[in-house]
């Protein structure tokens, strides 16, 4: 089995899945006949392009949703627009257009959490740049406390730093606040694997069997493996 001395792989680490913030106001009977005709009566609304594209959202048309926010954000670009089109964007495989988008968020609002949570997340899983992922993560934090998904992705980050340590703090205080979340445990058992914590690595281990064997079985998949926290 491939040794992990040199870095953990991106992989491995769980990162938390980003999803579409937005609050839709009216609940529509036939959602596609009734935005067709609010954007018809009101085209300089950006709200009658958003509401019916995250209708195409639910139902997987996702390229005719993108067009929808393209149009929205062109009508009235705000923070949170740009954020969601950046997800849209990432789902696609559009990595670049994604990170562009998460920018132009923050540029926006520099209190937008979500946005700097996804901007690092787009740093740390497709270009590898770790320090400034941190950054990010941790201005996340200042901003929303406690915000769980930024501190379970700030500890993947420390682990794919080889962090161990501050990753192992970070998901203990996590946990304590949240114990439902699996994904947590996890990470926090490759931390204490490669801090040494043989004891602590496996009490997650047999948290996971309990709750998510898929999970467990990667875990110790890993933990067969030396880790080298040097």
């Amino acid at each position: 089995m491939r040794s992990i001395s040199m870095i953990i792989p991106a992989i491995l680490i769980l990162l938390a899945l980003s999803t579409l913030s937005y609050q839709r106001n009216i609940i529509w009977g036939d959602d596609e006949t009734l935005g067709l005709d609010m954007i018809k009566k009101s085209p300089g609304k950006a709200r009658a392009y958003r509401d019916l594209g995250i209708y195409y959202i639910s139902q997987e048309r996702i390229d005719e949703a993108i067009a929808l926010f393209e149009t929205a954000i062109r009508v009235q670009p705000t923070s949170q627009e740009y954020n969601n089109l950046g997800l849209i964007y990432e789902s696609r495989g559009l990595i670049d257009a994604a990170i562009d988008m998460f920018r132009r968020a923050i540029f926006l609002d520099s209190s937008n959490a979500q946005a700097y949570n996804n901007l690092g997340k787009a740093y740390l899983l497709y270009q590898g740049r770790i320090d400034e992922a941190i950054q990010l993560f941790t201005r996340a934090l200042e901003l929303k406390t406690p915000y769980a998904d930024a501190s379970l992705n700030l500890a993947a980050a420390h682990i794919q730093g080889r962090r161990f340590s501050a990753a192992v703090q970070i998901l203990e205080a996590l946990i304590m606040r949240e114990s439902g979340r699996f994904d947590a445990h996890y990470n926090l058992g490759i931390a204490y694997h490669c801090v040494g914590d043989s004891r602590g690595a496996q009490r997650e281990l047999d948290i996971l069997r309990g709750a998510d064997p898929s999970l467990a079985m990667r875990l110790e998949r890993l933990m067969s493996s030396p880790c080298d926290n040097k």
